[in-house]
């Protein structure tokens, strides 16, 4: 089952920030169903923040994903920012796996 939770707060009168929230199983198996949503709303807004929290999957794909989105945002010349608070144990493994930089970095 995909179990991914994904809410949007449209920007307050006056800006263009949107704010995405993300959580749940962040994983190969959903984030195909995710990327078109992101980048529809890429298109939309000058500005997007990510935040990401309450996650029980987080593998490889996931930091790709934001690498991704990252990457495509300073292509598009738009701004992004990630707030990602994982648990413990999943940080644990990204810093193993030698990621935690690439984690840090966005």
């Amino acid at each position: 089952m995909r179990d991914i939770k994904f809410k949007m707060n449209q920007p307050q009168k006056g800006e263009n920030l949107v704010r995405i929230y993300l959580g749940g199983d962040l994983s190969v198996n959903t984030l195909s169903d995710l990327l078109p949503k992101i980048r529809a709303i890429e298109k939309d807004y000058s500005e997007m923040e990510i935040n990401i929290n309450e996650v029980n999957v987080f593998d490889l794909a996931s930091i790709q994903f934001l690498v991704s989105l990252q990457k495509s945002a300073e292509r598009h010349k738009k701004k992004i920012r990630f707030k990602i608070d994982l648990p413990k144990d999943i940080m644990e493994l990204i810093e193993n796996a030698g990621f935690l930089k690439v984690l840090k970095k966005l």
